[in-house]
C-alpha cells in the first residue's frame, strides 16, 4: 500500500514537471510570420521635352542654339514649300486620294512650323534674360519639330507615289517591275482555242 502511494506521488510529480516545462518552452512547430517591410518608393522621372536623338545639343552655347534654331526653321519652311507643290500637282491631276493624303501632311507641317516659330521667339527672350534652362527647353521644341517635319516630308512623298483612282476612266499606275509581264485589262483574254457551242434558239426543239 505504501509502495503504491509512493509510485503515484512520483508519477504526479513527473507529470506536473512536464507540463511546467511545456508551458515555459515556445512551440517549435508554430510558424513565425516574417516582419513587414515597407515597400521602397519608386521615383518617377520627370517628363522632359528633350530630343533624345540630339544629346550633343545640351552642351551648345546659347549663341549656337540661336543659329541652329534658325537653320531648323529654314529647313521646315523649305519642306512646307515642297509639300505644297505636291498638293498642287495632285489638285491638277484631280487625284482625290493623293490630294487628301498630301493635304493632311501639309496641315501638320504648318502646325509644327507655327509652334516652332513661337518657340524660337520664346527661346531668344529666355536667353536674353540669361535663363539658359528655359531657352534650351524652347530649343528642344524646335529641334523635335524639325525631325517630325522631315518625317512628314517622306510621308507626303509616299502619298504622291500611291496607287490612285482618278475621276473618270480608271488608270492603273505600276511602279517598277517589268510592264510586259502585266496584261492590259483592255486586251481580250485568250481562252486557249476553246470554241463554245452555239446556244439553242428558242424555236428549235427535239424534232417531235
Amino acid at each position: 500500500m505504501v509502495r503504491s502511494s509512493v509510485s503515484c506521488s512520483v508519477f504526479i510529480v513527473l507529470v506536473a514537471t512536464g507540463l511546467t516545462a511545456a508551458a515555459q518552452s515556445p512551440a517549435s512547430n508554430e510558424l513565425t510570420p516574417p516582419p513587414l517591410v515597407a515597400p521602397t518608393p519608386v521615383s518617377t522621372p520627370p517628363v522632359s521635352f528633350g530630343y533624345a536623338g540630339r544629346k550633343e545639343d545640351n552642351n551648345l552655347p546659347p549663341r549656337e542654339l540661336v543659329s541652329r534654331s534658325s537653320a531648323h526653321l529654314s529647313r521646315m519652311r523649305d519642306v512646307l514649300k515642297t509639300v505644297f507643290k505636291y498638293l498642287e500637282e495632285a489638285r491638277e491631276k484631280r487625284d482625290v486620294i493623293k490630294l487628301n493624303c498630301v493635304n493632311e501632311k501639309l496641315t501638320a507641317v504648318k502646325g509644327l512650323l507655327k509652334v516652332s516659330e513661337q518657340a524660337d521667339v520664346t527661346m531668344q527672350e529666355a536667353l536674353a534674360r540669361r535663363d539658359e534652362e528655359a531657352g534650351r527647353y524652347e530649343y528642344d521644341k524646335v529641334s523635335i519639330a524639325r525631325g517630325r517635319v522631315d518625317a512628314l516630308l517622306g510621308e507626303s512623298e509616299a502619298c504622291v507615289g500611291e496607287l490612285s483612282v482618278y475621276a473618270g476612266d480608271t488608270v492603273v499606275e505600276v511602279l517598277g517591275g517589268n510592264n510586259r509581264d502585266i496584261p492590259n485589262p483592255t486586251t481580250p483574254i485568250d481562252n486557249g482555242g476553246v470554241v463554245r457551242p452555239p446556244s439553242a434558239s428558242p424555236g428549235q426543239g427535239d424534232g417531235s
